[in-house]
Parts: C-alpha cells; sequence; structure tokens
C-alpha cells in the first residue's frame, strides 16, 4: 500500500485505514496478532517483520528527508502511526463481529498525520 502512494499524507492515512480494514476482513488473523505469537515460528516472524518494517521505514525515511513528516525512532513512529489504531480495533474484535465505522476510520487516520506530519503548526516531538 505504501509504495502505491506517491503522498506522505497518503501513506500515513492509508496505512492506517489498510490495517483498519484488514483487520475487520481478518478477524481471527486479527486475533491471533493480538493474542501473542506462540503459533508462529520465531525465525520466520522475525524475517518477515524484518522485511516488511525495512520496507516500511524506507519509505518513511524518504519523507522526512524532504520534510514532511517527522523523524522519529522506530518504536516511537509505530506507536504514534499505527497504535492507536490497534489499539482501537483490540477493542473492536471484542463483538461477534468487528465493526470500523467511517467516523473511527477518519477520526484515527487523521489523528496520525496529525502526530506524524509537519504540516501546519504542529511543536516537535522529543523522544
Amino acid at each position: 500500500m505504501l509504495g502505491a502512494s506517491p503522498t506522505a499524507e497518503g501513506g500515513v492515512r492509508g496505512a492506517v485505514l489498510h490495517t483498519l480494514d484488514w483487520c475487520a476482513a481478518h478477524p481471527a488473523q486479527a486475533r491471533l496478532l493480538f493474542g501473542g505469537r506462540g503459533a508462529a515460528d520465531p525465525a520466520a516472524l522475525a524475517d518477515a517483520n524484518r522485511g516488511f518494517f525495512g520496507r516500511a521505514s524506507g519509505w518513511y525515511a524518504t519523507h522526512v528527508h524532504y520534510g514532511a513528516v517527522r523523524e522519529l525512532p522506530f518504536p516511537l513512529l509505530s506507536a504514534l502511526w499505527l497504535g492507536p489504531s490497534l489499539h482501537y480495533v483490540r477493542h473492536a474484535l471484542d463483538g461477534p463481529e468487528p465493526a470500523i465505522g467511517a467516523d473511527a476510520r477518519t477520526a484515527l487516520a487523521d489523528a496520525a498525520w496529525a502526530a506524524l506530519g509537519t504540516v501546519g503548526e504542529q511543536e516537535p516531538i522529543t523522544p
């Protein structure tokens, strides 16, 4: 999804929406994601995560380079970008059918962009 987004804002917002959509469409897999990693092969999981996070970090660094997004250490970047969405989904998955409404989608995408984007009068985050 990030590769198809040429703008920082589109990618930040798009990643949030993609995450919410994927979790709603795959509730059993999302529950596994939140329930722990006991069933997954640790080495295979580490390889998959390394590749994914490497690509996401590379995409983000491109936008840091020209000042569209804030430069942040990866743990903080991850928490601000997808942390609120994943927390929301965790609660949505408690019901029989995960429902993620349009208002929640918009609010979570807006929050991610507000936290990461440099457009406007935002104060810098000092890790």
